[in-house]
């Protein structure tokens, strides 16, 4: 670490007023006390008739000197005793044990130091240079230097690069930084140090480059449009889409990050087949579980709303979407909504002023139990004590509640589970400083997923900065309260001299911290207000309490010291960490212009000022259900339906498995040619249970043929069979703006829901991408009809459509707004009022339909037909006219 001139000056002069107060207090104080009143120890004890003597007769200022040199000389004792607790300490780098009622003169203590270890170490050549220079870690033991293989390359790391940086640069792949820490473990760095994680590179420190290229390395995860629209672009530039092609492209063999089964491949968009590599998991405590998916789901949700016509949305990788998947699939959203809601209750039934320091607490099925420092509280029914200070709630008897108010305790973090199954909780403001220890990828992944718990909680969330490491989680984020530093230095030097107020601040040290700044640390966090800054790092020497990891076993375990207690930590390895930042991203991302043929008619979108009014002819009205499309589809033999509920429907006998069956057909109806390891791997069997699969189902579709696996070849005759989502692209043609509205009229009767609605847990989660974009294609759709049909003056066939859209796709203002439009043309004020509020409680709130909701108080004001005015803001690369 390289302090900037004044930042070194003001540590020298720190240090040195520092070291100045400290001789001060040992030596010129007792000199002072001693010229003033002399010996404080008489030379014989006062009777009793003298002490009288002295306190009722008149004094001539004896006694009142006296009584200040007794203050003077307690006081002096107090600091010595502090200074002679603290110092020691501090060269051997340990927390220094607590003196009772001696806190505000420790804490000066500690302060001053700490502000001299601060200028001894910016004082020696070697913290002059670009690092600190001995480092306070445990972890594991580093190997003697091994002699040196000739590299091809060395890089030196500048100011604020990363080793997936680096890969990135030199590699071509930041996937492939392992391959860096590898080749580079060995080499002894100028500062005695050694590469041995992929957050801690520093400044001037050499990497090697291998010379070897290692194949089939994870693939990047750059946003990306939804890879089911080009397909469906190219299918749809001729007359009519291929008979099966309505989806994306085949699934074949390509490597890739997985969640699902293991890491084997992907559906992006390419073939992908199961190559065979480590499985992984997300592995995040369940308050990172909950609040992750609460945020991507939350994003999302604006994303959907918000979309303007014949625009998509940023969809993540497959691997990334499989790990959306696996949140949803193993997150439990009660514990923390169940926890939160105990803990509030809780501080709202304790008395005034009596609110327990929380230590931990644990959550079971059964129960919630908090362990509290005060043993002689009174416990709040329906809480009971258990003895020790841990007071036990029956969890079946929990109050009701959200549990995404405030909290009384915001920094109180997840550190795993025990050998129970319940999960244990670390109330950071109360411990102040935890120690992460282990090998450095372990404790990488630990912290990443403490950062994750902290960062997303649903409750009171505490500051978080992050230092060293996660530089990429802050930015995927994207919170305000979400801060990131490349250097500690930097942090310690912004709050050193100023006050810590507001929220709690947690500071995640990712990089190994030097016995100056670990003295530093400890000043800090004795001089600000009890709770208001909390540590999670590294090094020793900041508290007692550590979290010791360990993965030797084949699984990750850790030791929580000092009560002993065995734990499975949360954690959140790569790839999963690549994942979640990637998922994270593409919900942020801005919309993508979509397929060519889902574009509309290029007109201003209609507003409450420019709807012209309600025709006096007869409309031609939404389609007939019981003679179009619908019914058409419904009496072919053979078909597959995934515009609402899945349904597929043979003309053979039933399978053994109707649902593997049902998912395989799909599968294969949305995605032709696909090989049999990439749909085995899709759908997360071996390939031998594709087998059997296939030949039942071939036989369930079609009696007369014989489906079967070969090798890579998958083939499942299904010419003869009707796809709802193909002939609804069939209906609508080459281009929505230039198609017949009554067969618009006709395609929107197929749809019945939303599309894959209601499919069984665990299945179809291949389709997340199929259903993003048959979900902004059936909108897209019911949008262009419903702006025609209000432009014709139709109000009625303008709410069947808008209805029609707002099946498959919910959460769309512009579907909303339509359906408001079509009341208000209708001159049905009350019907758009209750279309009002049914969108609010659908969407969440009315941002987007501000002017409709404004101007429910005003007379409908309808402008002649064809009327047009200004277009509101529409996203760059879509033009009125």
């Amino acid at each position: 670490m390289s302090n900037a001139p004044a930042s070194r000056t003001t540590v020298l002069a720190r240090g040195l007023a520092s070291l100045l107060g400290i001789v001060l207090i040992f030596v010129g104080l007792p000199l002072a006390l001693i010229v003033l009143g002399g010996n404080p120890l008489p030379s014989q004890l006062p009777s009793l008739e003298e002490v009288g003597g002295a306190l009722t007769r008149p004094d001539d200022g004896t006694l009142l000197i006296g009584i200040v040199t007794v203050a003077g000389w307690l006081v002096w004792a107090s600091l010595t005793l502090s200074f002679l607790v603290e110092i020691p300490a501090a060269i051997r780098g340990v927390p220094a044990p607590r003196l009772p009622g001696l806190s505000w003169q420790q804490g000066r203590a500690a302060a001053m130091t700490g502000a001299v270890a601060a200028m001894l170490a910016v004082g020696t050549p070697a913290v002059a240079q670009a690092d600190p220079g001995p480092v306070v870690r445990a972890s594991a033991t580093v190997p003697a230097a091994q002699p040196e293989p000739e590299p091809v390359q060395t890089v030196t790391v500048r100011a604020g690069e990363t080793l997936w940086g680096i890969a990135e640069r030199e590699l071509g792949d930041g996937h492939r930084y392992p391959e860096l820490v590898e080749a580079s473990a060995h080499v002894v760095q100028p500062d005695g140090g050694r590469l041995r994680a992929g957050d801690s590179i520093r400044p001037g420190w050499q990497v090697v480059v291998p010379q070897t290229v290692v194949s089939g390395h994870a693939e990047g995860e750059a946003a990306q449009p939804n890879p089911a629209q080009a397909d469906l672009e190219q299918q749809m530039s001729g007359a009519a889409p291929p008979r099966h092609g309505a989806g994306p492209s085949p699934v074949r063999a390509q490597p890739a990050a997985d969640l699902r089964g293991g890491s084997e491949g992907s559906a992006d968009a390419a073939p992908v087949a199961g190559t065979a590599s480590t499985a992984t998991t997300v592995g995040l405590g369940v308050i990172a579980c909950a609040g992750a998916l609460a945020l991507v789901r939350s994003r999302r949700r604006r994303q959907r709303r918000t979309r303007p016509p014949g625009w998509r949305l940023v969809v993540p990788s497959t691997a990334a979407s499989r790990a959306l998947a696996r949140l949803e699939a193993e997150g439990d959203e009660a514990a923390p909504r169940d926890l939160y809601a105990a803990l509030a209750d809780l501080a709202r039934r304790c008395a005034p002023g009596a609110l327990p320091s929380l230590r931990a607490a644990r959550l079971s099925a059964e129960t919630i139990e908090v362990y509290v420092v005060e043993e002689d509280l009174a416990v709040p029914h329906p809480w009971v004590p258990a003895g020790g200070g841990t007071w036990v709630l029956d969890r079946s008897g929990a109050p009701a509640g959200t549990g995404d108010g405030s909290s009384p305790w915001p920094c109180l973090v997840t550190l795993g589970q025990d050998d129970d199954g319940g999960h244990i909780f670390i109330n950071l403001e109360q411990i102040g400083a935890l120690q992460l220890a282990g090998a450095g990828p372990d404790v990488d992944a630990v912290l990443a997923a403490i950062a994750i718990d902290l960062a997303t909680s649903a409750h009171d969330r505490p500051q978080v900065s992050l230092v060293g490491a996660g530089a990429d989680l802050v930015e995927a984020l994207g919170l305000p309260d979400v801060t990131y530093t490349p250097d500690v230095g930097e942090v310690l030097d912004r709050w050193e001299g100023s006050a810590r107020s507001g929220s709690p601040h947690v500071l995640l040290v990712g990089t190994d911290l030097s016995a100056a700044e670990v003295q530093r640390l400890r000043a800090l966090r004795s001089q600000a207000p009890a709770g208001a800054l909390a540590v999670v790092s590294r090094s020793e020497g900041l508290s007692q309490w550590s979290l010791t990891v360990d993965a030797s076993g084949g699984t990750l375990a850790g030791i929580l010291d000092p009560t002993g207690m065995m734990v499975r930590p949360p954690l959140l390895a790569r790839p999963d960490y690549m994942d979640l930042l990637e998922l994270l991203r593409s919900t942020s991302h801005e919309p993508v212009p979509g397929p060519g043929w889902s574009q509309g008619a290029r007109v201003d979108p209609l507003t409450l000022q420019t709807l012209p009014r309600k025709s006096l002819a007869r409309p031609a009205g939404p389609a007939d259900e019981e003679t179009t499309s619908l019914a058409q589809f419904t009496n072919e033999h053979s078909r597959i339906r995934v515009l609402g509920r899945v349904e597929v429907t043979g003309t053979g006998p039933l399978p053994e498995d109707e649902a593997l069956a049902t998912e395989l057909v799909a599968l294969i109806a949305l995605h032709p040619g696909s090989d049999l390891a990439g749909v085995a791997h899709l759908l997360g069997l071996p390939e031998h249970d594709v087998h059997g699969a296939v030949r039942q189902t071939q036989q369930w579709m079609h009696p007369l043929t014989d489906g079967e696996a070969k090798g890579d070849a998958l083939h499942l005759q299904l010419e003869d069979v009707s796809v709802d989502w193909q002939h609804l692209r069939k209906l609508v043609g080459t281009t929505l703006a230039d198609a017949d509205s009554p067969r618009v009229r006709e395609a929107l009767t197929l749809v019945t829901g939303q599309p894959f609605d209601a499919t069984p847990e665990g299945r179809f989660s291949w389709a997340i991408n199929d259903r993003w974009e048959i979900s902004a294609a059936v909108a897209d759709i019911a949008h262009e009809l419903a702006q025609r049909c209000l432009r014709a003056g139709d109000p009625a066939g303008a709410s069947w459509a808008a209805r029609k859209g707002l099946l498959a796709e919910p959460l769309s203002e512009m579907l909303w707004r339509d359906e408001v439009h079509a009341a208000w043309q209708a001159g049905q004020r009350d019907k758009a009022s209750s279309v009002l509020d049914e969108a609010e409680s659908t969407v969440g709130d009315l941002s987007g339909l501000a002017q409709e909701a404004a101007a429910l108080g005003e007379e409908p004001r309808p402008a002649p037909a064809g009327q047009a005015t200004l277009a509101p803001q529409r996203p760059e690369g879509v033009r009125s006219r």
